[in-house]
């Protein structure tokens, strides 16, 4: 677009902070306070019972991260996977940094959505997340791959009660369509969000049976 037009549109259309809607001259998604107010963890953390390691960015109880992650997720606020990208990378840098040594043995995946649910939605946010990743050390080159796929079409899991409910939903909803891109390598796994930790579990799990080495799951939040 021309920069002129840009300006008027920006003036007749200012965007507006997706927390607490600050008038955001310069356009993004959060205004320099509510980005200040999200707590930054990024810390390694084995999973009990489960096949993988998570590191989660932040907190889902941040009223700030929820927000963003809404934006994404069911406004459909495409900047929004960059913010998210933009705060995962400064949260887990160190951590990431040491789970990468092996740098050229890593490929990210994406949690896939059921190709129904992402025709409804449009997009598929966790796409949108690992593809903004990517433009952040140092996950700058780590070939992203679409191994993943969901076979099966699920309840959303925040519908479920309990751990033992989210389970038994996403129980046999992936497959690993190429397995020689997995086999033998070790895998990011990526979303937005984790709950309870059933759906990344599950998609773990199919990785390993498909040749997968080692599974890192990294997200934006944990809820």
């Amino acid at each position: 677009m021309n920069p002129a037009w840009a300006k008027f549109f920006a003036f007749l259309f200012p965007l507006r902070c997706v927390a607490c809607n600050a008038h955001l001259p310069e356009g993004g998604t959060l205004c320099v306070d509510c980005l200040a107010r999200i707590p930054l963890h990024g810390r390694s953390v084995q999973m009990p019972h489960a096949s993988y390691t998570l590191i989660a960015a932040t907190s889902y109880a941040s009223p700030e991260a929820q927000m963003l992650v809404k934006a994404l997720k069911y406004e459909g606020v495409a900047d929004a996977a960059s913010m998210l990208a933009l705060v995962t990378a400064a949260a887990a840098r160190n951590t990431l940094e040491q789970e990468l040594l092996t740098r050229e043995k890593w490929v990210m995946a994406p949690i896939p959505l059921h190709p129904k649910r992402e025709r409804e939605r449009g997009f598929n946010q966790g796409m949108r997340f690992a593809k903004a990743l990517r433009y952040h050390e140092p996950l700058l080159h780590i070939p992203l791959v679409r191994v993943l796929s969901r076979i099966r079409y699920t309840d959303t899991q925040t519908e479920k009660p309990d751990y033992k409910a989210r389970k038994a939903n996403v129980a046999g909803c992936f497959e690993v369509a190429e397995p020689a891109e997995v086999r033998g390598k070790n895998v990011l796994l990526i979303d937005d969000v984790t709950t309870s930790g059933a759906t990344l579990e599950e998609a773990a799990r199919v990785l390993k049976r498909a040749g997968a080495h080692r599974i890192t799951a990294l997200v934006f939040a944990k809820a």
